[in-house]
């Protein structure tokens, strides 16, 4: 349905109509086509309903009628998260000489909101730092295809946040372009999907 709206759109599904169509939804190639394997698995309710009601189809159009939460940050967001929390512990080491506890309040949230987005989207971003470290060191479109998607993206779409241990250039420059408040956001995924009852959610946060 997703697949054939959006032929329906441009217009052809010929050669060449998966680049134009990920020009038209704004986002990269490889998350095209994670959209339209989903579409093809039958699973929707994973596509991003800004997406969805690009190509005109509404939410209630789908069979899947259970609550959701639509995490509003990305994992655009989540990469800067990243960038700053690193560049944090790089701080605590090189004037400690170790990390210290507890990890900087930008590396928690962006390992937050990286579960979020894979209770979510079902993806596998990392959620321990050990697992982001060996990722920081791979140029990001190769494990974060999606940040492709960000307002300031292209400048380090290939870059590395670590290089030989230490935090890169750019992944300073990218420190700076991080948000706040992704603990909230894994905690109403959670309770959305009823793994928290409501009264843990809101003794959190009001």
């Amino acid at each position: 349905m997703f697949a054939k709206k959006l032929q329906e759109i441009l217009g052809s599904s010929g050669r060449g109509w998966k680049v134009r169509a990920a020009k038209l939804l704004n986002i990269t190639r490889p998350t095209l086509d994670r959209y339209l394997q989903f579409d093809a698995e039958g699973r929707m309710d994973r596509i991003p309903s800004r997406h969805l009601a690009t190509v005109g189809i509404e939410l209630q159009d789908l069979s899947d009628t259970s609550p959701r939460f639509e995490i509003k940050k990305t994992p655009y967001d989540m990469v800067n998260l990243f960038a700053a929390g690193l560049c944090k512990l790089q701080e605590h080491i090189d004037r400690y000489g170790h990390i210290l506890s507890p990890y900087p309040t930008s590396l928690i949230q962006g390992l937050n909101l990286a579960a979020a987005l894979n209770i979510e989207r079902e993806t596998s971003y990392p959620t321990h730092l050990s697992d982001l470290i060996t990722c920081a060191s791979q140029n990001i479109f190769q494990w974060c295809p999606e940040y492709g998607e960000g307002e300031q993206a292209e400048s380090f779409f290939a870059a590395q946040l670590l290089n030989d241990g230490e935090v890169t250039v750019d992944c300073i420059a990218m420190a700076g372009l991080a948000t706040r408040d992704a603990e909230e956001e894994f905690y109403q995924v959670l309770l959305c999907s009823g793994q928290i009852p409501p009264d843990t959610f809101f003794r959190e946060f009001s």
